[in-house]
C-alpha cells in the first residue's frame, strides 16, 4: 500500500491494520504479504561496469506497514523488558 494512501485513510484502516498487528503478535507469526520486500539493483561503486552483473547489490525495501509492525515489536519488547 502506498504511503500517501495509508496517511489519507488512517482513520479508516486504523481499526483493521490493529486487527491484523494484534494477531501477529498473538500469534507470534507475520503473513507472507509482510515479508515481500521490493527488491532493487543498484551498482556499488559510481565508476563499476553496469554490464557486469556481479557489480550490483541488492536494496530490499519493505513496505510500510512492514515497518509499522516491526516498530510496533520493538515498543512491545522494550515495555516487556521494563516491567
Amino acid at each position: 500500500m502506498p504511503t500517501r494512501m495509508l496517511k489519507c485513510n488512517i482513520d479508516l484502516l486504523a481499526p483493521f491494520l490493529t486487527k491484523i498487528f494484534n494477531r501477529s503478535l498473538a500469534l507470534g507469526s507475520v503473513t507472507d504479504v509482510f515479508k515481500a520486500a521490493f527488491v532493487t539493483p543498484t551498482l556499488k561503486k559510481s565508476d563499476a561496469d553496469a554490464a557486469d552483473i556481479t557489480q550490483y547489490r541488492p536494496i530490499s525495501n519493505l513496505s510500510v506497514l512492514t515497518k509499522l509492525l516491526e516498530r510496533l515489536v520493538a515498543v512491545s519488547s522494550c515495555f516487556a523488558v521494563l516491567r
